[in-house]
């Protein structure tokens, strides 16, 4: 929600994959970068798991969100509700960035 996508970057792989609802596959960091800072300012945030698994060197992690935008030129603020998963990878200092993310709406578009 500070707007420091840079640092929000580090959750990921360096070849990491995200797949935006609506939006064709970011399948580096410059193109990720490049969507977040198009997407609206996010005002509020929630974020549950449901479920996380996996074996060896990864893991997957499925759940819930709900986000608060406050999209530029519009006076009112938004919500959107929906699911994700991520694929994570365990990495030799023993931490595990996302390697791949989808998320998408549970709303009508």
């Amino acid at each position: 929600m500070s707007g420091d996508f840079e640092s929000f970057l580090g959750f990921y792989t360096d070849d990491a994959v995200v797949m935006p609802p609506n939006h064709p596959a970011l399948e580096n960091k410059e193109a990720i970068l490049s969507w977040m800072k198009s997407f609206p300012k996010v005002i509020g945030a929630q974020f549950t798991c449901d479920e996380i698994g996996g074996a060896g060197d990864f893991a997957y992690v499925r759940g819930k969100y709900f986000f608060t935008l406050q999209p530029e030129g519009i006076p009112t603020s938004i919500e959107d509700h929906g699911k994700y998963i991520e694929i994570r990878k365990r990495q030799p200092d023993g931490s595990w960035p996302v390697s791949r993310d989808i998320f998408n709406s549970d709303l009508a578009p």
